[in-house]
């Protein structure tokens, strides 16, 4: 089988490519390539192929496209594979994956990442020669390592591009081992749809105008969906004041009516690859159960609600059958506040005869004050018309927060259903009712209602709402401020989206939407308060990984060495500014050093205290250090020969002569240090050690890239 790909490609790979969304207006073709002619097509593109005498081949046909899928395996799975999928019509490559094992999986890197990127632009030449002009390399933003650890690929991924115009989700990708110089895996997702005529188009000024007049930006209170109880810091996180899009076009307008371009039910457009632009922010996490110990000795406490109380509270709101049984009944603390208790209630009612309904009904109560938090309501008679239009049930959908929730329900606002028509009449209507704080919304926070059309009732209902900080907006930007901030890192662009409709096929629309300049940055919001770039879960992008280009190190000697930390996303304190002479922290050299030998993600989350207990653990640092004091010379010297594995041999001074005879900061405890990093060139040092002189970030840099590369 060929190799499996990450979770992570996989989901990129979903978002750009969405291989499984229903029918477009393209009808695959029977297929003009034969199974010989794909064959002969793979082998001379991958002559590896004869390195796997296992093969098998598929034909897969769809109405998007037919294609050959092609096998090559080792008799032994952990040999190797290789996999190709070709285009019937075209005879076109459209995917590769090929893995196999690597001799020494420690082995430093052999290619920068223009090296790389000049590879991978070889082999799309030849992949799709007559695609290669329509495709734009998107500037990606991974890491190089600088060692074998962690990850040693480079992706690349092309957009189409069709009278100057982006086609969103369709374009290639490629994965390049900056190892092995290795083509790992390819995809092309491109097809031949009819392009909508652009010379109609409204300009860019008259759509910047619609996005401000319609107000898309929105001032908001936000909070990630998913909630840790507590940040990396130990402290409960709090509130962030930001702007977002918020509009039921989602930011894009139809580039030929100059109208916000508001889905109809039922249809879906295809997005770019930063999800984050559309609102991504994670799932929320059920809590964990309580044991039965510990709800026993809960119910001792008279705080607690007992189960046949929380009951009682769900059934002031519902009406439940006298034959419907409680069949379940758990305490557990709640997703989004972990020191609350819920009780969680599920009654059922399995119908014995075709003249009583099933009946299921799921609640949860606050285990200490009786609030109701959700109910939900399965079942009732099908065969019962619906009667109510949208207009008539938000009537009972509004009298029923009056009744339960009276204190709250002054401070929420219907969310507008762009979609909905207030004299049709359907099953079940829903209603979402947002919190508002200070005039600002706070989308986390509200309330969610349904009301069956047919049994003229509440059949559901979600209550989120819980005591929170909320930041003065009397610190926040101007609107108009925010709206030039936000579209100067995602300005408004003329794309070729496609519209899908279920059992229908999808059209293409010329529209306008925001874009972010770099589509490797999940840039999703601004920070109202400093106009700082936030991702999808309202975290400043400047803390995110990823390679960096420093704008002061030329002519530095240790400028070659400085580039490979930059692409390896390390040392970037100071944004594009290296500072190469500038002398650096005991912490920020052990933070480097993880980094350099085990990749930046290594990192992630990591505090002061864990990283020095991270390289005492590993034996490259002993003793205790000040992390805020300056790196002297002697202490990286002694860490950076722990950590290549050399203190056995520099521990034996009797086997080296000094190669600074003149240094009286030199003895025999670290003579054997300093002649080893000396002789295998680690050190950019003149006529003396000088080990108690504070080392330079240039000079970290110089000395942790060449003992990778000492082999």
């Amino acid at each position: 089988m060929y190799r499996k790909p990450p979770v992570w490609l996989v989901f990129v790979l979903l978002l750009l490519f969405a291989f499984t969304l229903p029918p477009r207006p393209v009808t695959a073709q029977e297929g003009t390539t034969s199974l010989e002619q794909a064959i002969q097509t793979a082998k001379e593109l991958f002559p590896e192929t004869k390195l796997y005498p296992d093969f098998s081949s598929e034909f897969n046909s769809s109405p998007m496209r037919s294609t050959w899928g092609l096998r090559w395996e080792a008799s032994d799975d952990e040999q190797g594979n290789l996999f190709v999928e070709v285009d019937a019509h075209s005879g076109e490559i459209i995917s590769f994956n090929q893995w196999k094992p690597e001799p020494d999986s420690n082995a430093p890197t052999s290619m920068t990442l223009t090296q790389a990127q000049g590879l991978a632009g070889q082999w799309l030449q030849k992949l799709v020669p007559q695609k290669a002009s329509r495709l734009r390399l998107v500037s990606g933003n991974d890491v190089i390592p600088l060692s074998g650890y962690g990850n040693t690929s480079c992706n690349f991924r092309w957009e189409r591009v069709e009278n100057g115009i982006p086609v969103v989700g369709e374009g290639a990708y490629m994965e390049i081992n900056t190892r092995t110089r290795n083509i790992m895996s390819y995809h092309l997702n491109w097809l031949e749809t009819p392009l909508v005529e652009v010379g109609k188009a409204i300009s860019r000024e008259q759509a910047l105008r619609v996005f401000q007049e319609q107000q898309m930006l929105q001032l908001q209170y936000f909070m990630p969906r998913e909630v840790r109880p507590l940040a990396a810091d130990g402290q409960k996180e709090k509130l962030r004041l930001v702007y977002r899009i918020d509009h039921p076009s989602n930011g894009t307008i139809d580039a030929l009516t100059g109208k916000p371009l508001v889905l109809k039910e039922g249809q879906w457009k295809e997005e770019m690859a930063n999800y984050a632009m559309m609102g991504g922010m994670g799932e929320r996490k059920a809590a964990a159960d309580l044991t039965p110990q510990e709800i026993s000795e809960l119910e001792k406490n008279s705080q607690i609600l007992t189960r046949d109380a929380a009951a009682a509270r769900v059934k002031q709101w519902v009406d439940i059958p006298s034959q419907a049984s409680l069949t379940s009944a758990n305490l557990g603390r709640d997703w989004g506040n972990p020191e609350t208790r819920v009780w969680n209630l599920n009654w059922n009612l399995n119908a014995t005869d075709s003249s009583t309904p099933p009946f299921e009904l799921w609640a949860r109560v606050d285990a200490m004050s009786g609030r109701l938090y959700s109910f939900h309501l399965y079942g009732g008679d099908d065969s019962v018309p619906p009667k109510l239009d949208r207009n008539a049930a938000q009537a009972i959908a509004d009298d029923f927060l009056k009744k339960i929730e009276p204190q709250l329900v002054g401070q929420v606002k219907l969310s507008p259903d762009p979609n909905s028509n207030t004299k049709e009449i359907q099953g079940n209507h829903d209603f979402r009712y947002t919190r508002q704080v200070n005039g600002i919304s706070f989308p986390r926070d509200g309330m969610n209602v349904t009301v069956s059309s047919r049994e003229r009732k509440v059949v559901g209902y979600d209550l989120t709402w819980w005591p929170q900080e909320f930041p003065s907006a009397a610190a926040a930007i101007e609107a108009t401020a925010a709206n030039q901030r936000f579209l100067e890192s995602a300005p408004l662009t003329l794309c070729y989206i496609h519209i899908n409709q279920r059992n229908q096929s999808s059209q293409l629309a010329l529209v306008y939407q925001p874009v972010p300049s770099s589509l490797d940055e999940p840039f999703a919001m601004l920070d109202a308060s400093n106009g700082e770039k936030l991702d999808g879960a309202g975290n400043p992008l400047t803390s995110k990984p990823g390679k960096k280009s420093f704008t002061d190190i030329s002519g530095h000697f240790a400028e070659k060495q400085i580039k490979l930390m930059g692409q390896a996303g390390l040392m970037s304190e100071f944004g594009t500014q290296f500072k190469p002479d500038q002398p650096i922290k005991n912490i920020d050299f052990l933070r480097t050093l993880i980094g350099a030998r085990e990749g930046i993600w290594q990192l992630e989350n990591m505090n002061d205290n864990r990283v020095i207990s991270y390289c005492q653990t590993r034996g490259w640092l002993t003793g205790k250090i000040d992390p805020q004091e300056l790196l002297p010379r002697q202490l990286m010297t002694q860490v950076v020969i722990r950590s290549m594995g050399l203190e056995t041999v520099a521990r034996r001074p009797a086997m080296f002569k000094n190669p600074f005879p003149d240094d009286s900061t030199i003895t025999e405890a670290n003579l054997g240090y300093v002649a080893l990093a000396n002789g295998l060139g680690l050190l950019h040092v003149n006529q003396a050690f000088n080990g108690a002189e504070p080392v330079t970030r240039g000079e970290v840099a110089y000395t942790l890239v060449n003992s990778l590369q000492t082999r």
